[in-house]
């Protein structure tokens, strides 16, 4: 999920897309519909939250 993540927001970079946003909430899982969310559940190890590392690589300044 981490490099799908990544591509698709290089791919709104190269659109030239200025804003993102990427709402989502931290629900329970087993759900009807699976779970969506960047984050299972707060304080989630970072070496299980593919998508919340994403997030936060692609928001984090380059040198």
């Amino acid at each position: 999920m981490y490099k799908i993540y990544m591509r698709n927001f290089a791919l709104h970079q190269q659109l030239g897309c200025e804003l993102l946003c990427a709402y989502s909430r931290i629900t329970r899982q087993g759900l009807r519909w699976g779970s969506w969310g960047h984050q299972e559940y707060y304080g989630q190890p970072g070496s299980e939250i593919p998508k919340y590392a994403a997030l936060l690589d692609a928001n984090t300044p380059k040198k």
